[in-house]
């Protein structure tokens, strides 16, 4: 079944990584650890999405470096779960048969020291699938069998100066990790230089971005005065909705929320949007602009935003 994440990026944050010259990467997890760039990105975008099948291939290679693009010096075998290949004393690399446990790969190393490799397939945000290394060890093996396990987990990074197949030696910063493990599709959002996982689902109380007090004037029905509201809210506002609540004698309080049932990538652009300067300005207006409509006077008025 195939995987895919989606990135999805605050237009601020995007306009810094592209000035800065960063790249988008990500990692996949192989014997619970990420140690080879799976595919790096400059021409990515607000929404990105990254997708894989479990396909792979098997491969040795001499020598493991930070820093340095993987070469296979081995000849390639495409291999499955669940599957076993040797490694001839000559270092070439059989067909593969089924053996050794069903959640991994099995090389069977009969040549020596040897760093075992895995390829996989992947389809980037700009649409091209490639077969680029996912994973070489560290450390070479001697003869012998090493169990390689692909587990679907990938960590997204951004990083300066760096290139897909790239060897790394030690742990990148600011990175997120995403568990696909027990679902085939995640988004994640990256803004204000810090990552959240946007859930996929129906939101059971959904965020509450801005609260506003009026009191005073004429008197008017609260299912008018949140109809009039909601003509404001199209376009890229019709993810969110509106509440008013009677609040005491010629009083409303107004809660601005966003929609219920809406998706991941729409949460995302309600996060994105909400982050952007004056959306609350807008939605602040659409209340005065409502009252004006509705011939409603007012005498104090406050907007805040709920911590």
């Amino acid at each position: 079944m195939p995987k895919s994440v989606t990135v999805q990026i605050n237009t601020q944050d995007l306009e810094t990584l592209k000035g800065n010259n960063y790249q988008l990467c990500f990692a996949k997890k192989v014997n619970n650890t990420f140690d080879v760039v799976w595919q790096s990105y400059n021409d990515y975008l607000a929404s990105n999405t990254f997708s894989w099948t479990p396909l792979s291939q098997l491969f040795g290679t001499n020598s493991f470096e930070g820093g340095v693009l993987v070469t296979a010096d081995t000849n390639l075998q495409t291999i499955e779960l669940g599957e076993q290949a040797t490694l001839d004393n000559s270092g070439v690399l059989g067909q593969p048969a089924t053996g050794g446990p069903s959640s991994g790969i099995t090389l069977i190393n009969n040549y020596g020291l040897i760093h075992p490799g895995l390829n996989s397939v992947s389809t980037g945000p700009d649409g091209i699938q490639r077969v680029t290394p996912i994973y070489v060890a560290q450390s070479a093996i001697e003869t012998g069998q090493d169990l390689l396990t692909p587990i679907e987990v990938v960590q997204v990074w951004f990083e300066q100066d760096v290139t897909t197949s790239t060897m790394i030696s030690q742990a990148v910063t600011n990175a997120t990790t995403v568990d696909l493990t027990q679902t085939d599709a995640e988004t994640v959002l990256y803004s204000g230089g810090s990552w959240s996982v946007v859930s996929l689902g129906a939101v059971s109380d959904p965020r509450v971005y801005l609260e506003i007090l009026i009191k005073g004037g004429a008197v008017v029905t609260a299912a008018a005065l949140a109809k009039q509201i909601g003509t404001y809210l199209t376009g890229v506002y019709q993810s969110f909705s509106v509440q008013v609540t009677p609040s005491g004698s010629q009083a409303f309080k107004i809660s601005y929320k966003e929609q219920k049932g809406i998706s991941a990538r729409e949460r995302g652009y309600v996060q994105r949007l909400w982050d952007s300067v004056g959306t609350a300005d807008y939605l602040a207006a659409a209340v005065l602009q409502s009252l004006a409509a509705l011939n409603v006077s007012f005498t104090e008025f406050d907007a805040s935003v709920p911590a």
